[in-house]
């Protein structure tokens, strides 16, 4: 192709004809451009059907990626969230892995809690504030090519009469948006999202999903039928629980016994309560040294906050950290910790809850979720 303009024998005056040729030349590569730029950010609807990408326009979404210079810490070079907002008012992030994803996941969170939690503070989400055990899981599914969406509910905790439709219509025309459909799809809900997932199911065709501390809100259900599942059966159902709650324990219990009794492909992951050792914090909190987790672990012994077995006496919750610093002699250590990061208080109690193992969401059982996911690859999610 041509060069940009041309000129006389000295070179310092360009005719007006090609004048006019440069002008056509660049309105043509600027138009070029802005084209590339569009068809990146929202992908072909030939990859989709026809109501989910009509239904997701781009006016339907906002996108809240900062256009600041402002600088986050780094905790992880994997993670790189996208939040946006669906219709001003269903708020959800997501994240597709580097390599050709192999599988999408659906997170719904539990009460008092949103889909920010599941990824760190960055450009592309300046509200998001990985929560340890929430951002673990996330990085586990990104690192084995999983395509990763969580969604928030509308209110405090799940509701199927406000959160199903426009829940739905964000999961599937996000799928189709990406490029995704065709693709295993999962779920995995914790508490309020184990309920709302559990009925969810019946009106997306997931292979399978993760219900954790929570029993779920599975109807009673027949026999099997022959010919396969319908659409009202459930999918093969995992059970994340902490049996230190015996009530919801024996309620999966007999939860799993009449899914199995209909043919359901289930399985349960118990999680016990876990030691707090010296470096348990700078094992799960990514800002944590093993220094300041001594510091921790020591504050939480000194305070009777733990047994002589370093066992939890009492539920995360129960324990007020900034009244127990208040003293002299820990003052330091609630300085270092805000000086670290604002969730921090926020951190270090989901992993006391973890460790006291009553009712928690928990990356604990990572290897038997993505195993449990893997198992049902085979069969395709229909996404229409």
């Amino acid at each position: 192709m041509g060069g940009g303009g041309g000129g006389n024998g000295n070179g310092n005056v360009i005719s007006s004809s090609n004048n006019n040729f440069l002008l056509f030349s660049l309105v043509l590569i600027a138009t070029a451009l802005l084209t590339l730029c569009f068809s990146s950010s929202f992908p072909s609807s030939s990859s989709s059907s026809s109501s989910s990408a009509s239904f997701f326009s781009p006016l339907h979404l906002t996108n809240h990626k900062s256009s600041s210079s402002s600088n986050f810490p780094v905790y992880s070079h994997l993670l790189h969230p996208c939040l946006e907002t669906w219709n001003n008012q269903t708020e959800f992030v997501y994240q597709l892995p580097e390599t050709p994803p192999k599988a999408v996941l659906f997170l719904a969170h539990g009460c008092s809690c949103k889909a920010t939690f599941f990824w760190d503070k960055a450009p592309g989400c300046t509200s998001c504030i990985g929560l340890p055990e929430d951002r673990a899981l996330v990085l586990g599914a990104i690192e084995k090519s999983f395509a990763v969406i969580a969604i928030s509910s509308l209110g405090v905790c799940w509701s199927q009469e406000h959160d199903a439709d426009s829940t739905r219509e964000v999961l599937l025309s996000w799928i189709a948006r990406k490029g995704l459909v065709g693709l295993p799809l999962f779920g995995l809900g914790a508490s309020s999202g184990g309920y709302f997932l559990s009925v969810f199911a019946n009106s997306v065709d997931f292979n399978a999903i993760v219900v954790m501390i929570a029993e779920g809100r599975f109807q009673e259900v027949a026999a099997m039928p022959e010919d396969g599942a319908s659409p009202s059966y459930p999918p093969p159902v995992l059970f994340v629980h902490m049996p230190r709650d015996r009530i919801r324990a024996a309620r999966i219990v007999k939860t799993m016994a009449m899914l199995k009794s209909a043919g359901i492909d289930v399985e349960e992951c118990k999680c016990m309560k876990v030691q707090i050792t010296r470096t348990f914090f700078s094992q799960r909190i990514p800002y944590i040294g093993e220094d300041l987790s001594r510091q921790i672990h020591d504050f939480l012994n000194q305070s009777g906050f733990l047994d002589n077995r370093g066992f939890l006496k009492r539920d995360g919750r129960d324990i007020g950290f900034e009244d127990a610093m208040k003293d002299k002699q820990n003052r330091n250590l609630l300085l270092k910790l805000s000086a670290k990061n604002d969730e921090w208080e926020h951190h270090i109690r989901e992993e006391l809850n973890v460790a006291y193992a009553l009712h928690e969401f928990t990356s604990l059982p990572s290897t038997q979720i993505f195993s449990w996911f893997d198992s049902h690859m085979s069969k395709s999610a229909k996404l229409s």
